[in-house]
């Protein structure tokens, strides 16, 4: 052995204090990994042996790369015994080793920055301080051995020009010399952890060969067998891949030869970080998909803001979609479909269905029957305008949706945001974000879509059609509308029971007169709070990957067909009860069925108004309006009764 005390290798001490079975030393050998290659198959299966010398003279490297070593250095080969490791995962054994490798240097030189550089070499310093080399003995697939060379107290001053301005030792970066023993036991503890987390599939292990690789945030270019492969590499993947970012997307790359790498630079190690902190930031992150829903919830603020289009809904939405799609690492569990985030707590509410029915209590809350109950032939309206809801349902399925998905896609032509959402947390969870941006977006936008539909389909002496002023409904009857409707609509469709009872609730407190404390709270400040997070919690959903499906694009076009069928069918209805009736109905009234409340009956008095501005039809277009939130809700109900079995 060398005469230097630090240089020494104390054998006993090594298997002492090291789970390694047995050591095979050589003062001096051509290549411990040729050696250990054969004596992988003179030793037992489950046993391990470390090949050790202090002096390799033509050490291996990938390829027909060799390691220099002089004097000091640390160069050994541990047969591993049989390992579990799933042949997809064993160039991943390399990535482990060097891990441990720089662990292991990192307590020997904690003041140098130490880097592992994909796939098999550590640096120290900006320089090469290790190589690693991983073979296979040939009578075996699951054996291993893995050889390490690591500059420890080795000098370069014999070494090539080449080799001394890019490789570094221990001691040049310590000031002094290190026990090689003591380093080599490092060495292999901090194998044996990696290799558990490795065997065990432990993920933090990728996250941590991650935040050591040297390449990160650095131009690359790679050389594979067959081409190169240039761009900026984003790190290394959980399965050993390196990922490199080119102007076509994001490669995975799980071999080659990294030929040449971005050199380091005066203040590199600030640049370093500045990488770093990039990496962690949303910029880094951030896909097209990304980009462009937070485009759409800068649409759909701007509606609200802008357009006044359904500012209580559209606003919070848009706001969500934008918080849903800011990118986050998985592993801070911030997103809506993260078990434990505060924001999944929000979505408790939307996914469970808990939100609509407290939002169909405010609405009761805040509804007045009267107009319906004065002229009582309107309601067919609001049932006609559910046409839309059926007849979608069928092109659902058509398209190749299940009856259950069919079913919470038919519902958007209710134009119901909160029954919309209740049917389809119970029939279709899955397809809940699009179901309910659309049905929302097609509230909002009522004053764009029902007016040309309204207009194609009656004709101006039909516009024209004044209708009588409803008739006066008494306090009894406004008292006993809501329970009576609610014993009538539930035992037609039970599976309404919740939404239609929240509703007449509200509506009995209200009319009641006795509890108008607690009407007031439900069609103000609670209906208000859970507009908030309704709205805010929907937008959230709506991810990127999630979102931005074909998918998602079918969900949109039926859902703007369903509304379009609703509104023609309630015109068109009306238009069919004028052959039968003495007193006409205006057919623009029909348009109201849709239970967009009260946008569609606004839409309605503004389309009538063009053509006679003393034509006031805003009163009679709120029956219809109001019997479509009944006949939507029952609609769900059935549609759940039918569909859920």
């Amino acid at each position: 052995m060398p005469d230097a005390p630090h240089n020494r290798l104390d054998i006993p001490r090594l298997l002492d204090q090291s789970t390694v079975g047995h050591v095979h030393y050589l003062p001096e050998t051509d290549s411990t990994n040729e050696v250990a290659l054969q004596r992988a198959a003179q030793i037992p299966p489950e046993a391990s042996e470390l090949v050790l010398t202090s002096r390799q003279l033509r050490g291996k490297g990938r390829g027909d790369n060799r390691w220099w070593a002089s004097e000091g250095a640390l160069t050994f080969s541990l047969i591993t015994p049989r390992l579990p490791l799933p042949r997809e995962r064993t160039p991943c054994l390399s990535l482990a080793t060097g891990l441990a490798i720089c662990q292991a240097v990192e307590q020997a030189a904690p003041a140098a920055e130490t880097r592992l550089k994909w796939p098999n070499d550590v640096y120290l310093q900006g320089r090469k301080a290790a190589g690693i080399l991983i073979e296979s003995p040939g009578h075996t697939a699951d054996r291993f051995v893995v050889g390490v060379g690591l500059n420890v107290n080795n000098s370069f001053e014999a070494a090539a020009a080449e080799i001394r301005g890019r490789a570094i030792s221990l001691a040049d970066v310590t000031g002094g010399p290190l026990g090689l023993t003591d380093v080599l036991i490092d060495c292999l503890r901090q194998f044996d952890a990696c290799l558990a987390m490795l065997l065990a599939g432990d993920p933090r292990l990728a996250e941590l060969w991650d935040s050591w690789s040297l390449l990160s945030g650095r131009r690359v270019r790679l050389a594979l067998p067959a081409e190169v492969v240039e761009g900026v590499c984003r790190g290394i993947a959980d399965d050993g891949a390196l990922r490199i970012e080119q102007p076509s997307g994001e490669r995975a790359c799980y071999g080659g030869v990294v030929e040449w790498f971005e050199p380091t630079r005066e203040g590199s190690r600030n640049v370093e970080i500045f990488y770093k902190f990039l990496e962690t930031t949303a910029f880094a992150q951030l896909t097209l998909g990304n980009a462009m829903m937070i485009l759409i919830g800068l649409v759909f603020i701007a509606l609200a803001i802008i357009k006044d289009y359904e500012p209580l809904l559209l606003l919070p939405i848009g706001f969500g979609a934008i918080v849903g799609n800011i990118p986050t690492d998985p592993s801070m569990g911030l997103s809506v479909y993260d078990s434990g985030s505060v924001l999944s707590y929000i979505y408790f509410g939307v996914s469970q269905g808990i939100f609509p029915p407290l939002i169909f209590l405010g609405i009761g809350a805040m509804t007045d029957f009267s107009t319906m109950l004065s002229n009582p032939k309107l309601v067919l309206l609001g049932a006609a305008a559910q046409m839309g809801i059926f007849l979608t349902l069928l092109g659902a399925m058509w398209l190749g949706f299940t009856p259950k998905e069919a079913g919470a896609i038919g519902i958007i032509g209710g134009a119901d945001g909160p029954t919309a959402i209740f049917l389809a947390a119970i029939l279709a969870p899955e397809l809940l974000g699009a179901i309910a941006i659309a049905a929302y977006s097609y509230m909002a936008l009522v004053p764009v879509i029902q007016p040309p539909i309204m207009k194609l389909l009656t004709t101006r002496e039909e516009r024209l059609i004044q209708m009588k002023p409803p008739r006066h409904v008494s306090k009894r009857e406004r008292i006993i509308f809501p329970i009576a409707a609610f014993l009538i609509c539930t035992f037609i469709a039970p599976g309404a029971l919740v939404l239609i009872g929240m509703l007449f609730l509200g509506n009995l407190l209200k009319e009641s007169t006795v509890t108008e404390r607690l009407a007031n709270t439900a069609r103000t400040a609670m209906i208000d709070i859970v507009t908030i997070l309704l709205g805010f919690s929907v937008g959230a959903s709506t991810k990127a990957q999630n979102f931005l499906t074909e998918q998602s694009l079918q969900i949109f076009g039926l859902g703007a067909l369903s509304f379009a069928i609703a509104t023609a069918s309630g015109v068109l209805f009306a238009k069919l009860m004028n052959l039968f009736l003495t007193h006409k109905i205006n057919p623009l009234v029909g348009a109201a069925g849709v239970s967009a409340v009260p946008d569609s009956a606004r839409v309605v008095q503004m389309v009538g108004q063009k053509e006679d501005p003393h034509n006031f039809l805003l009163m009679h277009a709120m029956a219809p309006n109001v019997a479509g939130v009944i006949g939507s809700a029952v609609a769900a109900g059935v549609l759940w009764s039918v569909l859920a079995g």
